[in-house]
């Protein structure tokens, strides 16, 4: 009979299925990487999320036929040294091949249009919306806002990305200067912000 140690249940929040075949089953919610030695004394089966188990470790296991890794990575486990023990690896394959490039690729177009900073600035505050003029957000900002008015016609910039990174808006910047320079807040409407520039705004 088969006897099954998971070092780490805590760390796995899912269902685990227990294997068919005659077993002993034992688990622990977290284990400290000085007491896996002695968690799996007379084990078989290891099963580990995050616990290493090393060279070391494994010199003491002559019973350890195998080690389930409950995720992708397998970092934790000394393979050289399994493979001259004859101990088994086996890991979780194919596990979210395409939610994290698609995620990841969210997060490159998120990164590269400053959205989470761009929803920050056109949150409403006490009815108007805010407006950095020293960023890029002005140009995503304004220029979105323009291609919604028939009337402005944007002309796409196109400069190299380095030049272009250090541009602010030609039809913000003006405006928010001389308000500052004034006083005021930089702060004003979309709208009003159209109304009192030019039909020409540049954009990526």
């Amino acid at each position: 009979m088969e006897r099954i140690v998971f070092l780490d249940r805590q760390s796995l929040k899912a269902n685990v299925r227990r294997p068919a075949f005659p077993h002993e089953w034992e688990e622990h919610a977290q284990t400290p990487e000085a007491e896996v030695a002695q968690r799996l004394s007379g084990a078989t089966i290891a099963i580990t999320n995050k616990v290493p188990i090393r060279r070391a470790t494994l010199e003491k296991l002559p019973h350890l036929k195998m080690i389930a890794v409950a995720a992708t990575g397998y970092d934790v486990i000394d393979i050289d040294a399994c493979r001259e023990r004859g101990v088994a690896v086996a890991n979780i394959r194919n596990y979210a091949v395409h939610t994290v490039p698609e995620h990841t690729f969210a997060m490159i177009f998120a990164l590269r249009r400053n959205l989470i900073a761009y929803r920050e600035d056109v949150l409403p505050v006490a009815g108007r919306r805010r407006i950095s003029s020293a960023s890029s957000i002005i140009r995503l900002q304004t220029c979105m806002a323009a291609r919604s008015v028939s009337s402005v016609k944007v002309r796409l910039d196109k400069r190299p990305l380095s030049s272009r990174a250090r541009s602010v808006c030609a039809c913000c910047s003006p405006i928010t200067r001389r308000r500052r320079r004034r006083g005021l807040s930089s702060a004003i409407r979309i709208r009003s912000l159209l109304n009192r520039t030019s039909s020409r705004c540049t954009a990526r």
